[in-house]
């Protein structure tokens, strides 16, 4: 969807001991408590919270997939993945990071900002 306003996205390394679906689930709550208002599909939204990895491992059910299942085409999921982890190897394709970074044949980002930009 591209007629909407700039965004920030950003990207976390966390460790849990949560099942990824508890996971999920906590997530959900979060993005209901902000009033995610999905109102249009890849459309504006005030938040968007998403598991993309789950260390090495691949989990599908109804309600939840991972790795994200297009976390590999988008170079706004790719990006800041590689500020924090280049050499990550996604546990479907066997690329890193960085490799699926030069494979991506849609570039979404107008301007990629970085915290150090940031301070």
């Amino acid at each position: 969807y591209l007629k909407q306003n700039y965004f920030y996205n950003s990207m976390i390394h966390l460790k849990s001991e949560m099942l990824p679906i508890e996971l999920i689930n906590k997530i959900q709550l979060i993005e209901k408590k902000l009033k995610k208002n999905k109102r249009i599909i890849n459309g504006p939204r005030k938040i968007d919270l998403d598991i993309i990895f789950w260390d090495y491992n691949i989990f599908n059910n109804q309600q939840l997939s991972i790795p994200h299942p297009r976390a590999s085409e988008r170079d706004f999921v790719l990006f800041p993945l590689k500020d924090i982890s280049p050499n990550f190897r996604d546990p479907v394709s066997k690329f890193t990071v960085k490799e699926l970074i030069q494979r991506l044949k849609n570039h979404y980002i107008i301007e990629k900002l970085s915290y150090r930009n940031l301070l």
